[in-house]
């Protein structure tokens, strides 16, 4: 129920005033319940967005193998020592030649991909563990079996060029090799985030954003809507409150209302209480004014007169 309150105010700046109040608990969930639709449309809008955007980027598939990298010896302790000197300082180069163009152009030409291997490098990537002597290459691609097929394509790719370039440069006895310890397989999900994880996402940041605005606009909101916005910026006392005439009730005079009537007992405590305020001056003239037209500016002056 809206109420009308009557009371001398001085001219304030509502906005500095609202904008300068620390707001509690009780405010921030008159806050949440004013902005209610707002708050409940941006923050489904959030979800749907984010729920779409799953849904229009294109899925990826991921998947790996592992080579491990030995070298042939004699056996003696010594030259198995060197062996693996050697191949712990080879293993960073054949990583960094799994996206060279001697490696990839025979996978292009062998799963007929119409990319240059520039191109097919981005979907490329391999690694290894310092700690271990074993290279792990992973490839992307939209379909699961064509991301088992490129990184199988890639690995053999690699083996076979490693070993044309150790077999040429060193002997026959002391060889680098590289074999598949653990061959690729298709991918049974999907890279990225679950659906439910996107609608999670974009349902938090619409709330956010709703929340924002909200408090957007409660900081640029002048309006006085009740008794703790008017106690905000004045310190005269608050009279009387008059609760609003309902749109069907016809009589709005003191003399049609009854004995048990809220506006009437209100206008009654307004009557008395200006009687006190003004108890030494003999002649007081009452403003009545509003902030619109058709509040009731009338009906209280007749009441009051």
């Amino acid at each position: 129920m809206r109420s009308r309150t009557l009371e001398a105010l001085p001219r304030v700046n509502t906005k500095s005033i609202k904008g300068a109040n620390i707001m509690n608990l009780k405010e921030y969930l008159l806050l949440l319940r004013r902005n209610a639709i707002l708050i409940a449309s941006i923050t489904l809008a959030g979800c749907l967005a984010g729920v779409a955007i799953s849904l229009v980027l294109p899925p990826k598939y991921t998947s790996q193998s592992e080579l491990f990298v030995s070298m042939t010896t004699s056996g003696a302790v010594s030259e198995q020592q060197m062996a693996s000197t050697f191949v712990e300082e080879r293993i960073e180069t054949y990583v960094g030649m799994v996206d060279s163009g001697p490696v990839l152009a025979p996978v292009i030409r062998k799963l007929d991909l119409h990319e240059s291997p520039s191109e097919l490098a981005s979907r490329i990537s391999a690694f290894s563990d310092p700690r271990t002597v074993l290279i792990t290459i992973e490839a992307t691609a939209s379909s699961p079996d064509a991301a088992e097929q490129l990184s199988k394509a890639v690995s053999d790719s690699l083996v076979e060029f490693i070993g044309k370039i150790e077999s040429s440069s060193g002997s026959e006895g002391n060889r680098v090799e590289l074999v598949m310890t653990n061959p690729p397989v298709a991918p049974t999900e999907a890279d990225g985030f679950a659906i439910w994880v996107w609608a999670a996402v974009g349902l938090a940041l619409g709330f956010a954003v709703s929340l924002g605005l909200s408090l957007l606009r409660n900081a640029l909101d002048n309006k006085l809507r009740s008794k703790s916005d008017l106690d905000a910026v004045t310190s005269a006392a608050v009279l009387a409150s008059i609760p609003e005439a309902p749109r069907n009730e016809s009589g709005s005079f003191l003399t049609d209302m009854s004995a048990l009537d809220l506006r009437g007992e209100a206008f009654r405590r307004l009557r008395t209480n200006l009687g006190f305020v003004h108890l030494d001056d003999s002649k007081v003239s009452l403003l009545v004014t509003s902030a619109q037209a058709q509040e009731g500016k009338s009906s209280v002056s007749i009441n009051l007169a």
